[in-house]
């Protein structure tokens, strides 16, 4: 199942005519899988996954949620569990099912690294890198660890070890985005606006959302072009039904703006769609 799911997502360099028909066909395949074995915890989450990517969030929902009650115990069912509550801001939800699945494998580079950035979202930076730590003796060169526990760091205003993980970052990593993105940060550490925005320009920014830009306004405080970032991107988030509250709540990235009217009303917008998320998405019993 592992493999259907990896083949549904692997559609690169295909048309879109053919990845249309090669999507359908797996779908069709899937379909039957659920028609001998409702049962099976794999075809549920699959079936779960497939159902984000089409923008149903519902039943997307139902399946993976479906897919933990039938095996608790299974590692992929509950980390695809835990990032479904996450995307949807419900980290101390979440942070029950990331705990379980390093319960389950304690070598779970996943588990770990996922755990750090949930401990990061709720300002909790000790912990966070204590958990990137752990995933790092586990893969001391995973790039994508080093990446964000260099943000971190540099959260943390730990600048030295920032540069010394961006360093090594740099040379595991063949993405020249991410490492645009530590170098701009690096020269705001240098106080080197132009430098800093200039290189940040020059990165693919479709790798990820935005979130090195904000800590650029912030650096530099340029807090309306930061509290401009969210009022732009709220409409996104929203129609993704990702709430940002409690991030926005407890990360002391933000303490700079939460004087700012316009930033309350952000922040209230995102109290108001967590609190959906919470009637919608119950833990299970």
């Amino acid at each position: 199942m592992a493999d259907l799911y990896n083949t549904y997502y692997n559609t690169s360099g295909i048309t879109a005519e053919e990845k249309k028909k090669s999507l359908k066909l797996q779908e069709q395949f899937l379909q039957m899988s659920f028609s001998l074995d409702s049962n099976s915890a794999d075809v549920n989450r699959v079936m779960g996954s497939i159902y984000l990517v089409k923008g149903e969030s519902k039943k997307g929902y139902q399946y993976l949620k479906k897919s933990v009650e039938l095996d608790i115990n299974n590692l992929a069912n509950n980390l695809e569990y835990a990032i479904f509550l996450r995307n949807r801001g419900l980290y101390y939800l979440t942070k029950k099912y990331y705990a379980r699945a390093i319960e389950i494998d304690p070598l779970s580079l996943r588990g770990y690294f996922r755990m750090a950035n949930l401990y990061w979202k709720m300002g909790q930076f000790s912990e966070a890198e204590i958990y990137f730590k752990k995933a790092l003796e586990i893969d001391a060169n995973d790039v994508y660890t080093l990446y964000y526990y260099a943000l971190l760091l540099y959260d943390m205003k730990n600048y030295a070890q920032f540069k010394n993980i961006s360093l090594q970052h740099e040379k595991v990593n063949s993405d020249s985005a991410y490492i645009l993105f530590l170098k701009s940060l690096q020269y705001a550490v240098n106080g080197e606006k132009d430098k800093a925005f200039n290189t940040y320009a020059k990165s693919n920014r479709s790798v990820q959302p935005d979130f090195v830009i904000m800590r650029l306004y912030n650096h530099f405080g340029m807090y309306e072009e930061f509290i401009q970032y969210f009022i732009n991107d709220f409409e996104r988030v929203n129609k993704l039904e990702e709430s940002w509250y409690l991030w926005l709540k407890m990360d002391p990235l933000f303490d700079n703006l939460r004087a700012y009217p316009r930033f309350q009303q952000v922040l209230e917008k995102h109290k108001q769609l967590y609190e959906e998320n919470l009637r919608k998405y119950k833990d299970i019993e």
